[in-house]
C-alpha cells in the first residue's frame, strides 16, 4: 500500500509541470453535469449561435450543431436512465395523528432508476423521474418525501458509473459520487500496482481518449473531481502498464542501490 501510495505522490509531483490553463479548461466541460435548465438552455442557444455562424469551419457548425441537440434531448428527456444509481438520505418525523405509520428517520439507500425513469422509495413510493436533470433531482425527491412524511429532509446524491482498468489492485466499473477525486477513484479500485506506470494514466470513451496523462494528472494536482471532468457514463480510466525496458532499468537500479554498501565495504577493507 505504501507503495502505491507513493507511485501517486510521483504522478502528483510531475502532474505540477502540466499548463495551468489545462484544469480550467476542463473544468468549464464538466460544468455541464450539473448544471441548471436556465443555464443549458443558455448554452443550446449559444451553440445554434455558432452553428449558424459562417465564421467558423464545417466541422465546427457541425459540432456545435450536434452538441445543442445533445442538450435539448437532456431539457427534454432528462439526466436519468434505466441502471442509473442514486444515493438518497431522507430525515423525517411522523406526522401527528400517524403514530403507527412507520418512520423515515435516517434511511439511507443506493437506488436504481427502473423502467420509466423512475426510482422506488421505501415507505414513499415511487417517485418519477423522467425529465428531470441532475441539478433538479434533489428538488424532486425532496418535494416528493414531503408530500408523505411531514417536515422531512431528503438529501440526494447521483451517482456516475466509470470504469478503471490496468494495472489496479480491483479492475472494473464503479458507481461513484460526481464529487470523487481521481485519485481517490484509483484508490478504490485497489490503487496502482507495482508494475503500474503512474506517468501514463488516460481516459477514453471507446477508442478516443478525452483526457490525456498530462491533463489526467493536472485534474489530480488541481484536486479535481470526476463531476468536473466532462466524463461520461462508461468511460474508463486506464493505468498503463510500465514497459518491460523500463522494469528491467528499475531491478538494475535497486540492485545497485542494495550491493553499494557491500561495494563500498569491500573497497574500504582493501584499502585500508
Amino acid at each position: 500500500m505504501l507503495g502505491r501510495i507513493l507511485q501517486l505522490v510521483v504522478a502528483l509531483t510531475a502532474g505540477l509541470c502540466v499548463l495551468p490553463g489545462v484544469a480550467a479548461t476542463q473544468s468549464d466541460l464538466g460544468s455541464a453535469w450539473t448544471a441548471s435548465r436556465a443555464e443549458l438552455e443558455s448554452r443550446a442557444t449559444q451553440l445554434d449561435a455558432l452553428a449558424s455562424s459562417t465564421a467558423y469551419s464545417a466541422r465546427a457548425r457541425a459540432r456545435s450543431a450536434q452538441e445543442a441537440a445533445t442538450i435539448r434531448r437532456r431539457l427534454s428527456e432528462g439526466d436519468f436512465r434505466v441502471g442509473d444509481r442514486i444515493y438518497v438520505e431522507i430525515e423525517g418525523s411522523i406526522p401527528d395523528g400517524l403514530q403507527a405509520a412507520p418512520t423515515l428517520s435516517d434511511f439511507q439507500d443506493t437506488l436504481t432508476v427502473f423502467e420509466g425513469a423512475r426510482i422506488s422509495i421505501r415507505n414513499i413510493g415511487e417517485i418519477s423521474l423522467a425529465g428531470v436533470l441532475r441539478a433538479e433531482l434533489q428538488n424532486r425527491v425532496n418535494t416528493a418525501v414531503n408530500e408523505v412524511i411531514l417536515n422531512s429532509r431528503a438529501t440526494t446524491r447521483p451517482l456516475v458509473r466509470v470504469a478503471v482498468f490496468g494495472s489496479v489492485g480491483r479492475p472494473g466499473y464503479y458507481n461513484i459520487p460526481l464529487e470523487t477525486r481521481i485519485d481517490n477513484l484509483i484508490m478504490l479500485a485497489g490503487g496502482p500496482t507495482v508494475d503500474a506506470s503512474t506517468d501514463n494514466m488516460r481516459v477514453v470513451r471507446g477508442d478516443t481518449v478525452i483526457l490525456d496523462e498530462r491533463e489526467v494528472r493536472g485534474a489530480i494536482v488541481e484536486g479535481m473531481v470526476i463531476g468536473a471532468l466532462g466524463l461520461n457514463e462508461g468511460d474508463q480510466l486506464v493505468l498503463d502498464r510500465r514497459s518491460q525496458s523500463l522494469q528491467g532499468q528499475e531491478r538494475t537500479r535497486f540492485i545497485f542501490l542494495f550491493l553499494s554498501p557491500i561495494i563500498s565495504a569491500v573497497v574500504f577493507r582493501t584499502l585500508r
